[in-house]
């Protein structure tokens, strides 16, 4: 049922024409209910009318001249446009309207290329770096499978790291069968980490907590390199491990990056490597009557 007051003046010797349109969606199926609010530019007066269930609405008796028409239901961008009423004829007002999109529902936290850049060398898995954001936990790869010894997995929103989905310049490194990740990334070859949490859109795979994205960085037209290496021993303010016992503990941590172009403005290069080597002994205590079990085991480690 329309709902209409006319716009026209009470002379019934003025010119008068009318307003008829269908309000649909995107599909063409009709909108039912959508508002509908025609004003007089010339006289400053207004009707309002709804569109039936085919969606259709009707100005009836307008005077001629210029009129402003704005559609509006919920779900859908308010409709706006102007149409010129003449003499004796029924001006077209169809309309399609725009759904409103809102984006998919995703939190996202990004750690940018200077704060990359501030991290100590110590501990620089590019995972790790994840650490200071809210509901962000690092977890070790050995509490999630024997399998990922040496790697990181990242829990977000206290879902195990093995939910997570990782990704890389937008292919997936997730491990399928087991989960975490399946490979380490040197930190010095990633220039951009975020962290997005679900639901996320289907093109990142599926997950119930959310994913990791890493954009690796490019050259420039500038020749740019660094370098940097780390190494640490027990020796050193290196405290003593359980059962009193004065363990082995040597690492070394170097790598470097080189960027530049190959042709300005056209092609570039970039370079980045880092290696990890550990030689460590992990302490074993045994309770009484086998303190004599009491020792260590060595645990080494590298990491390309």
């Amino acid at each position: 049922m329309l709902l209409a007051a006319s716009l026209g003046q009470a002379q019934d010797d003025l010119p008068r024409g009318s307003i008829q349109g269908v309000v649909v969606d995107p599909s063409g199926a009709p909108v039912a209910g959508a508002q509908v609010v025609i004003d007089s530019k010339a006289t400053g007066t207004q009707a309002a009318l709804t569109t039936d269930a085919a969606g259709k609405y009707d100005s009836g008796p307008l005077v001629k001249g210029a009129y402003s028409v704005r559609i509006e239901t919920p779900n859908y961008r308010i409709n706006r446009f102007t149409l010129m009423v003449r003499d004796g004829q029924t001006t077209n007002g169809d309309r399609k309207l725009v759904p409103i999109d809102p984006g998919p529902a995703t939190l996202q936290g990004k750690i940018s290329p200077g704060e990359l850049e501030e991290f100590p060398i110590d501990g620089r898995d590019v995972l790790n770096t994840q650490q200071f954001q809210p509901g962000i936990l690092i977890q070790d790869g050995r509490s999630l499978d024997p399998t990922k010894t040496g790697n990181l997995g990242v829990s977000i929103d206290k879902v195990s790291g093995q939910a997570s989905r990782y990704r890389l310049d937008g292919i997936d490194i997730s491990d399928e069968t087991r989960g975490d990740v399946t490979q380490n990334v040197a930190r010095s070859s990633v220039e951009e980490v975020v962290v997005s949490r679900a639901a996320l859109n289907v093109a990142t795979g599926p997950t119930s907590s959310g994913a990791v994205s890493m954009t690796t960085a490019s050259g420039t037209n500038n020749l740019h390199a660094d370098v940097y290496g780390l190494f640490r021993d027990n020796s050193a303010l290196f405290a003593k491990a359980p059962g009193g016992q004065n363990l082995k503990f040597q690492r070394e941590d170097f790598g470097g990056r080189v960027g530049g172009a190959l042709i300005r403005e056209k092609a570039f290069f970039f370079l980045g490597g880092e290696y990890v080597h550990q030689d460590a002994h992990r302490a074993v205590v045994m309770p009484s009557p086998f303190q004599a079990l009491t020792g260590s085991y060595s645990t080494p480690t590298c990491l390309p």
